[in-house]
C-alpha cells in the first residue's frame, strides 16, 4: 500500500503522498543525534518527512537525479549523494535542524559537476574543480553570488573607468580549453570616459586566468599561478592589443556552492606592461 513502510516488527504509515517534485528544497526538521555516532541514518527520517512515494523516488535517483543536504545546529551541513542514505555527523553537532533535497539531474549542469567532485574527492577531480570555478566566477552561473561584479570593481579601480560604465558595456566570455585563456572581458559598446574614447565595441579589454581549489590552498598562491599563465598568453599575437590581464584565485567547498553559499576569491588586475616584465 502506498504510504505504508514496515521495518522489522515496526510498521509506520505516512499520510504524505505528494511526489518528490513537489517537495524539493529545504524543510525544517529537528532530530536529536545519538552520542558517539559518526554517521546518521536518514531513511526513516526521510520517510517521515516526505512520505513513502517520495522516498521511493529519492532512493531510485540518489546520486544521479538528487542529492541531500542535512543542516546541523552548529551551522554546518553534510551532503549525501549515495544509496546508503547516511550523512556524516559533523563535530560539535547535537541535532539536525533541516533537510534539503537538491536536483543534480542535468549531467552538464553545475550541480551535477559539484556532486561528482564531492563523491570523487580532490585527487580525482582536478579538471572538474577548475571547470566549476570558471563557470561560477567567469560565467556567473551561481545564483545569488555575483563574482563578475567583484572582477569589474577591481578592473574599474585599475583602469580608472567608472564601475557603472563597465557594467553596462561589457560582457564576459569563457573559453578554458587547452592553450586558451580562461576568459575575456569584451566591450559590447563603445566606452568613453570624460568624452574620450577608451575602448571601441568589440575590443578585448582584458584576458582572464584563474586557478581554483577545494583544499584550502592560499589565494595568493593561486593568483601567482594564474599570473604566470597571463604572462604566457599576453605574448601571443592575437592578444597583442589587450591592455589588461586579470588573475583570479578561487577557493571553495563544493558542498557550499551546491547549497548556494559563496567561496573565497582574490582578484588582481595587471597592466600589459606589468605582465611583460
Amino acid at each position: 500500500m502506498d504510504g505504508d513502510w514496515i521495518q522489522g516488527d515496526t510498521a509506520e504509515y505516512s499520510f504524505n503522498l505528494k511526489p518528490l517534485s513537489e517537495q524539493m528544497g529545504r524543510h525544517p526538521y529537528e532530530i536529536q543525534l545519538e552520542e558517539g555516532k559518526d554517521r546518521v541514518r536518514l531513511k526513516e527520517k526521510l520517510f517521515r518527512l516526505f512520505g513513502y512515494n517520495a522516498l521511493e523516488e529519492l532512493e531510485g535517483g540518489i546520486g544521479s537525479k538528487y542529492g541531500i543536504f542535512v543542516g546541523y545546529d552548529n551551522g554546518k551541513k553534510a551532503y549525501c549523494g549515495s544509496s546508503e542514505l547516511r550523512a556524516k555527523v559533523l563535530e560539535g553537532a547535537s541535532k539536525i535542524e533541516w533537510i534539503e533535497i537538491v536536483s543534480i539531474e542535468d549531467e552538464k549542469g553545475l550541480p551535477h559537476l559539484l556532486h561528482e567532485i564531492i563523491e570523487a574527492g580532490p585527487k580525482d577531480s582536478s579538471v572538474r574543480i577548475g571547470e566549476v570555478g570558471e563557470r561560477v566566477v567567469i560565467l556567473g552561473e551561481m545564483k545569488g553570488v555575483n563574482y563578475q561584479r567583484d572582477i569589474l570593481i577591481a578592473l574599474s579601480e585599475k583602469a580608472g573607468i567608472p564601475l557603472n560604465v563597465l557594467e553596462d558595456k561589457v560582457e564576459f566570455r569563457h573559453y578554458g580549453g587547452s592553450g586558451e585563456v580562461d576568459g575575456e572581458i569584451i566591450a559590447v559598446k563603445d566606452i568613453n570616459v570624460n568624452d574620450k574614447a577608451v575602448f571601441k565595441k568589440g575590443d578585448v579589454i582584458a584576458i582572464v586566468e584563474m586557478e581554483s581549489t577545494i583544499s584550502g590552498e592560499e589565494l595568493e598562491k593561486l593568483c601567482k599561478g594564474a599570473c604566470k599563465d597571463l604572462k604566457n598568453h599576453i605574448k601571443l599575437d592575437y592578444h597583442k592589443t589587450v591592455k589588461y590581464g586579470i588573475a583570479i584565485g578561487f577557493s571553495y567547498d563544493p558542498a557550499d556552492i551546491l547549497a548556494g553559499e559563496p567561496g573565497e576569491i582574490l582578484v588582481k588586475v595587471y597592466l600589459r606592461s606589468e605582465l611583460e616584465k
